[in-house]
């Protein structure tokens, strides 16, 4: 498990890399530089909106004595969103604005959803 982990966060520093370089030649440093400063401003700001808005969504299903788990997938996603953002690069920025936006993200707490039911059922056949 090491191992892919290992490659995954390589092979997205090499792209980022290759992508902040072909972008450079085009827009030049300076630009680069505020992008990434500003994605990492609007990271911050939409992972604060966002996290207090699913917190209180959880506060009000868990007194309504529902289960929010949808809500909590929602907040695993602004999490792993924020922090994307906040890491400089262009395509963990449009990950995470993915991952951030509501629009979005439902598809991304759907595909959580099933991943982590399958996982759950597939266990439970052995």
């Amino acid at each position: 498990m090491k191992k892919y982990v290992f490659i995954g966060l390589s092979g997205i520093a090499i792209v980022e890399f290759m992508v902040f370089i072909l972008v450079g030649q085009y827009i030049g440093v300076l630009p680069i530089i505020f992008i990434s400063v500003c994605t990492s401003i609007i990271g911050i700001l939409l992972l604060k909106k966002q996290g207090i808005k699913i917190m209180n969504d959880i506060k009000l299903q868990l007194s309504r004595g529902q289960v929010p788990t949808d809500a909590v997938l929602d907040g695993i996603c602004v999490i792993i969103g924020g922090i994307l953002l906040l890491i400089p690069g262009y395509v963990t920025d449009v990950i995470g604005l993915v991952c951030l936006l509501p629009l979005t993200r439902g598809k991304v707490r759907d595909t959580i959803k099933g991943y982590i039911q399958h996982r759950v059922l597939s266990s439970y056949r052995r």
